[in-house]
């Protein structure tokens, strides 16, 4: 049992030393490098790769997207070894729950009650006794209270994404209303009409964008490529992810570039 053990962290090392020593990692960007991290499970190392990157750099919006989705994480995994830690008190097993609420305290060092506990049953299992009635009374109530914040905190964030979304879907900022309301169902997944509002905003942005493509591509068959790709670009500001409308600009980029060779060619064949 324990030789397997050692074998499980020996892999997951190895996995996580592979990550940061692979081609693709050493030859990424610092945002790409934040992904892999992340992707990888390795959550402190790609949320200080990621609060590196500054305002300038063209991956800042998407590294500070990342960086919800580590926080958003690391707080449910903080539960869970909260919950776990709480189990192991329970239980009697001190040490093991020491454990997990330290584990818990490192992906969200905010939990108080972790903290308190901790220490609490570290200095029970240093004066070999076990806690009375009236010390478990006090965790169970404050263990209800920390769960009743916890859900007072996770309403209070997901209104503020869906207002965010709301006043971005009504200024017809379809992408950045889309993610503002992604994240308030992460915090409450039932959250008002926000759902209604996402596939509101999905069949507005996809309608917008399909518009401009389509004037590009009848300008497209004009020949009138640099009004064509400034009708796709519309529809990537609308949809940044919209891969018709980058395909098609793709093409039309190839296209200028021959034409601009062509002329370059016969140029020098006039003057020569």
């Amino acid at each position: 049992m324990y030789l397997k053990a050692v074998l499980i962290i020996a892999l997951v090392l190895l996995q996580a030393g592979c990550a940061k020593t692979s081609v693709r990692y050493l030859t990424a960007s610092d945002y790409d490098r934040a992904v892999i991290l992340f992707d990888n499970g390795m959550l402190f190392e790609a949320r200080e790769k990621a609060q590196g990157i500054q305002k300038q750099d063209p991956s800042y919006a998407a590294a500070a997207k990342l960086l919800s989705d580590i926080n958003e994480l690391s707080l449910r995994i903080s539960r869970r070894h909260l919950a776990l830690a709480e189990d192991y008190e329970k239980a009697g097993a001190y040490r093991a729950a020491v454990s997990e609420y330290n584990t818990a305290l490192s992906y969200d060092p905010s939990i108080q009650y972790a903290r308190n506990r901790a220490a609490l049953l570290a200095e029970a299992i240093k004066e070999g006794k076990k806690l009375d009635a009236e010390q478990s009374k006090t965790a169970s109530l404050a263990q209800k209270k920390n769960r009743r914040e916890d859900k007072e905190d996770a309403e209070t964030a997901a209104g503020a994404h869906y207002s965010k979304g709301r006043a971005h879907l009504d200024t017809k900022a379809y992408s950045k209303a889309i993610d503002e309301l992604k994240l308030a169902l992460r915090y409450s997944p039932n959250y008002r009409d926000t759902q209604e509002l996402i596939n509101r905003a999905v069949k507005e942005r996809d309608r917008a964008a399909d518009e401009h493509i389509k004037k590009g591509i009848t300008l497209f068959q004009a020949e009138e490529l640099d009004l064509a790709m400034r009708e796709w670009d519309y529809a990537l500001e609308i949809d940044p992810d919209n891969e018709v409308a980058a395909d098609y600009r793709r093409r039309a980029e190839v296209i200028l570039e021959r034409l601009k060779n062509i002329r370059e060619k016969q140029g020098i064949r006039r003057s020569s």
